[in-house]
């Protein structure tokens, strides 16, 4: 996949594209980046796929650092980002939190979604999971945690999404770790975590 960034109403974006055809754009979830798609894209015959970070994540995070970062902001950050691309229709596919903001997406313009994917997302009656209720509850703490322990958790908030802890360790948890850079901060995350209590729609 090819590194793409446009400045979009201010806001430094970045993606990862590959391929022509109908536009796919992939929304990965918290706390993870483009890179949660890199198995999947290479599958897509056909497409113009693009996996859109969102802002304040990956290696976007200085964007979030005085912005909105909320579910309701990053569904309008995406479709500032279809208008700058000059993208009519996309079909939407969503991972965890991206596919609450693929939903929100939606609905506020249906005329922008070709149709609509969701993969183990969030929904508005189950959001947020108990884990990230405690990690928005606590998130003064976590901004405050050394590197190590910061590692720890990041693992701690992954490995339930696979079916092998090796697999998890050795795949996601590093991949999740290498797209955040050494000079991120940690109340950058703990902001990550506060900004799930935001989902609303509208």
């Amino acid at each position: 996949m090819r590194e793409q960034r446009l400045d979009v109403a201010g806001i430094a974006m970045r993606w990862l594209e590959q391929g022509e055809g109908a536009p796919v754009v992939l929304l990965h979830g918290i706390p993870t980046s483009p890179r949660l798609w890199r198995h999947v894209v290479p599958h897509l015959d056909g497409v113009r796929a693009l996996a859109w970070e969102m802002v304040g994540y990956g290696d976007s995070w200085q964007a979030g650092a005085s912005r909105d970062i909320s579910v309701r902001a990053q569904a309008a950050y995406l479709l500032d980002w279809l208008d700058a691309l000059a993208i009519e229709r996309a079909l939407l596919v969503g991972h965890d939190l991206g596919g609450g903001v693929a939903q929100i997406a939606a609905v506020r313009r249906p005329d922008r979604c070709a149709g609509l994917v969701l993969t183990n997302s969030i929904g508005y009656d189950s959001w947020p999971i108990p884990m990230v209720k405690a990690l928005a509850a606590l998130s003064g703490i976590v901004a405050r945690l050394p590197r190590p322990a910061l590692r720890a958790l990041l693992a701690g908030f992954i490995k339930p999404g696979h079916d092998s802890s090796e697999r998890a360790r050795s795949r996601s948890v590093r991949t999740c770790r290498a797209t955040t850079t050494r000079r991120e901060q940690p109340r950058s995350r703990a902001r990550r975590a506060r900004s799930t209590r935001r989902t609303r729609s509208r």
